[in-house]
């Protein structure tokens, strides 16, 4: 499945910035969907952000929901 209401396509350049931060290497996209992929070491799987809806919001796969909290979270913090 894919969460559809976590990242705003507003944030994307901040997203891909806080990911290089934690580590994550940025890869071209691939499709006509994708607006993100990045790898970590140690990670089984690539980091992808896509656009489907046409919304404001991005979609990303339910295994990768924990990394876009902790970005909102760190985001809070660093605002707040």
């Amino acid at each position: 499945m894919a969460s559809r209401a976590l990242l705003h396509r507003s944030n994307v350049q901040d997203f891909k910035d806080w990911l290089v931060k934690d580590g994550w290497e940025l890869e071209e996209a691939k499709g006509v969907w994708e607006v993100i992929r990045a790898r970590k070491v140690g990670k089984k799987f690539p980091l992808m952000v896509y656009d489907r809806s046409g919304g404001d919001h991005l979609s990303l796969l339910d295994r990768d929901i924990h990394i876009i909290k902790q970005f909102i979270k760190d985001r809070h913090r660093a605002q707040g």
